[in-house]
């Protein structure tokens, strides 16, 4: 990766609360895009805002339900 620039692509489900949340943030810090994968929420929302603050780097979500095998 290019110096100051992102050190790749992470996936996180689970990332509007609890140990998604804090995988989601370390990352974060740690420099890496992010996509947050989580049920629609306000709670994904929000992290989402909380993380474009603190990183530098690339933070999108998406409000998916991963357990609904309709798609």
């Amino acid at each position: 990766s290019e110096p100051g620039g992102s050190r790749g692509l992470a996936a996180v489900t689970g990332a509007s609360r609890g140990l998604g949340r804090e995988i989601a943030r370390s990352l974060a810090l740690a420099g890496y895009d992010l996509l947050l994968l989580s049920r629609p929420s306000a709670a994904l929302d929000e992290t989402t805002i909380e993380l474009q603050k603190i990183s530098k780097n690339k933070v999108t979500s998406v409000g998916v339900d991963l357990t609904d095998q309709e798609g």
